[in-house]
């Protein structure tokens, strides 16, 4: 039971995000292309979490000294995150990107669960008013963390997953409403967060992958230069972008078993682009939602290659 659990609250968070952004484009405008682009990316989703529970569900689960370590990790870097990011004037972006550049170098033992920590803690203080509300949802995050150890490993974005779970349901336990967002529009701006998002998780695949500095490290140093360089490149909207690079590092954060190569992390960085510009409106001030947008976008890739694979060996 506690094996079925951990596998499927990561992909139940990954499809309500989905759901949400696809059920109201269907309200909006139809059965049109954007929908139906939407539709077929469905299909890899659905089958690359068909595929991980194949090969990951049978795994036996039991619970180890190190998992408690983890979860009050998970914990000190929620806190840790949402001070700097909230009280000391950080942003979300450096913030979370500062603790885990610092968490790889220092403590790279703990390194994972701080960064997922990190990524809880780069929730809003409108939305999570006190630092018991924060608390909550990094202790939910770290109990999804402990209990989905065994599946999705190596999928860029799964950090954040567990993350916008924790804060998903601290904020429906409180009985507090999501933040909404502005709607971005127009080529003119699009251009560049698919330009950037591309980028940035080539990047962090590179630094990560190919260089050996791991997921965390890459993906702290591509945040953190993003949340220093693009609001003094781009003035008006560098803030946003600052916030797509760290988005599309999670996607760079992949094992090469799970996105093989760079032209598939590209593709992952342009649906991460793609997903982030139409979910802006939605779970507004959580934090995690940016992981789980990569993180849907590696699964489709994955779904895809496992897919094409299997149309070829059944031809």
């Amino acid at each position: 039971m506690v094996t079925v659990i951990g596998f499927i609250v990561l992909p139940i968070t990954a499809l309500v995000l989905y759901s949400v952004v696809l059920k109201d484009n269907v309200a909006a405008y139809g059965i049109s292309g954007l929908v139906s682009l939407q539709l077929i990316l469905l299909i890899g989703l659905l089958y690359g979490i068909n595929g991980e529970r194949k090969k990951e569900i049978e795994k036996e689960f039991s619970f180890r000294s190190t998992d408690g370590y983890n979860f009050v990790a998970i914990l000190a870097g929620t806190l840790l995150t949402f001070i700097f990011n909230n009280h000391l004037g950080m942003g979300s972006v450096v913030a979370s990107a500062l603790v885990a550049t610092i968490s790889a170098i220092i403590i790279p033992k703990f390194a994972v669960p701080l960064h997922c920590g990190s990524i809880v803690g780069m929730a809003s203080c409108l939305l999570f008013e006190t630092h018991t509300h924060i608390a909550v949802a990094g202790m939910i995050a770290g109990a999804v963390f402990v209990l989905s150890k065994n599946t999705f490993n190596g999928f860029g974005g799964k950090l954040g997953a567990s993350a916008l779970t924790g804060c998903i349901l601290a904020s429906v336990f409180a009985g507090k409403g999501f933040l909404t967002g502005g709607i971005i529009s127009g080529w003119d701006i699009e251009k560049y967060f698919v330009f950037y998002s591309v980028v940035a998780a080539v990047v962090t695949y590179i630094l990560n992958v190919r260089l050996k500095h791991g997921p965390v490290l890459s993906s702290g140093i591509v945040g953190l230069l993003g949340g220093l360089i693009m609001p003094a490149l781009f003035p008006e909207i560098g803030n946003t972008l600052a916030v797509m690079v760290i988005c599309a590092s999670y996607a760079g954060m992949s094992s090469r078993d799970r996105i093989p190569n760079e032209i598939y992390i590209a593709i992952a960085g342009l649906l991460t682009a793609f997903f982030f510009i139409l979910s802006i409106p939605y779970f507004g001030g959580t934090g995690g939602k940016l992981g789980t947008l990569a993180f849907i976008s590696c699964i489709i890739i994955r779904g895809f290659l496992d897919l094409f694979d299997f149309i070829s060996v059944k031809k």
